[in-house]
């Protein structure tokens, strides 16, 4: 773009990359569009809409919250990584 790229102009690239690719292309996707078509600038805006959109998913991600909620494997595991770091805990009661 000649005049530059605004922040919401940057969210709509990054939304249809997102439907066309999936995973490491979509990565591949954004980096090759950074590099092509944005200036130090607005590298550094698509780096911030990137890093609050990955804070986002991680605060949303109901697949764990649901795994916390259940319990099962995942709460025996992260107890078995906890007592391995303190074997007092594994006594027995």
């Amino acid at each position: 773009m000649a005049e530059g790229w605004t922040r919401e102009q940057i969210e709509t690239r990054v939304d249809n990359l997102k439907r066309e690719h999936h995973g490491k292309e979509f990565a591949k996707a954004v980096k090759r569009f950074a590099n092509e078509s944005l200036d130090p600038g607005e590298r550094e805006v698509l780096r911030d809409l990137l890093m609050e959109r990955a804070g986002e998913a991680a605060r949303h991600n109901e697949e764990v919250d649901d795994r916390l909620r259940w319990g099962g494997w995942f709460r025996r595991t992260f107890r078995k990584l906890e007592e391995s770091a303190d074997p007092q805990s594994r006594r027995p009661r």
